[in-house]
């Protein structure tokens, strides 16, 4: 299978590329990515805790209390709501560029409603408030092949307000609904 760009045949092409046997056509294959949203203001990208890289625990999980701040995101941009923090709750490195990462938050409480920020480190921007119907943010960043420092903030709905959960990192198909799934291919996976 060969895969181009017909205007920029020399360029990566980022996206999924699906192989199946049901019956799905483009117009019917459920949302697989996160789309990148505008420039955000007001949030100051982080240094990293940590390098994400083939030795490190997939999916890794940073459990706290993380939350709003004063800088309110929603204000600017409409598609990512929330109060934030100007710093980032979390940083860290990908050594290698990666097809797919996906980073979630869970809260203690299913019924708190956190958001999520993540900065490439492309400069590119991704947020999202709800996902797989719960109130736990999820982002998927496909085909981004940037290396270096990603940032992430999570967010609340009122300012200065922390919500207890975890935040995790994964190569795999781990979610909010099932947020402890290795990777195919993984030790217990």
């Amino acid at each position: 299978v060969w895969v181009s760009d017909e205007l920029a045949p020399n360029e990566s092409l980022p996206g999924v590329l699906y192989v199946t046997e049901k019956q799905y056509s483009p117009e019917t294959v459920p949302s697989v990515g996160t789309a990148p949203t505008d420039p955000i203001g007001g949030l100051t990208p982080g240094v990293s805790a940590f390098s994400f890289d083939a030795a490190a625990p997939d999916p890794y999980a940073i459990p706290g209390s993380l939350g709003g701040g004063d800088v309110d995101v929603g204000a600017q941009n409409d598609h990512c709501p929330g109060m934030y923090t100007t710093l980032p709750s979390f940083g860290f490195t990908l050594p290698e560029p990666t097809a797919f990462l996906r980073i979630f938050f869970t809260s203690d409480d299913p019924a708190a409603d956190a958001a999520l920020i993540v900065q490439m480190p492309d400069g590119t921007w991704y947020c999202n408030d709800d996902s797989f119907n719960t109130k736990q943010p999820t982002v998927d960043v496909i085909g981004n092949p940037s290396v270096g420092g990603v940032s992430i903030w999570v967010g609340s709905f009122n300012p200065g307000e922390s919500i207890p959960g975890t935040l995790y990192l994964t190569r795999g198909s781990a979610s909010p609904l099932d947020p402890t799934r290795r990777p195919p291919g993984t030790a217990g996976g």
